[in-house]
């Protein structure tokens, strides 16, 4: 059981609550950056976007994505190449979960 996914629907990512942390942490630097706000401001933000079901985390066999899906319009927060992310969130090569 993951601690960051409550719920969610669709085939199975294959991501570990290692690489959702870091998409997240990814997310809030991106946001931070984009609105020029502080890191706890962005993730302020994400919180009230995700709780209005409103973020996404999606992806493939080669990459994953962080998604503000709006009324209107869709937003791509981050795109992390997977291998990239499996090595950056487990530098031993250990899988934890």
């Amino acid at each position: 059981m993951s601690k960051y996914i409550s719920a969610a629907y669709g085939p199975p990512s294959g991501l570990t609550d290692a690489e959702r942390s870091l998409l997240v942490y990814l997310a809030v630097q991106s946001a931070a950056a984009n609105f020029g706000i502080g890191e706890q401001d962005a993730a302020d933000l994400l919180d009230a976007a995700a709780a209005r079901g409103e973020m996404r985390i999606r992806g493939d066999q080669r990459r994953s994505y962080v998604i503000h899906q709006g009324t209107h319009e869709m937003t791509v927060l981050v795109c992390a190449e997977r291998a990239a992310l499996r090595r950056l969130a487990h530098p031993t090569g250990q899988l934890d979960n």
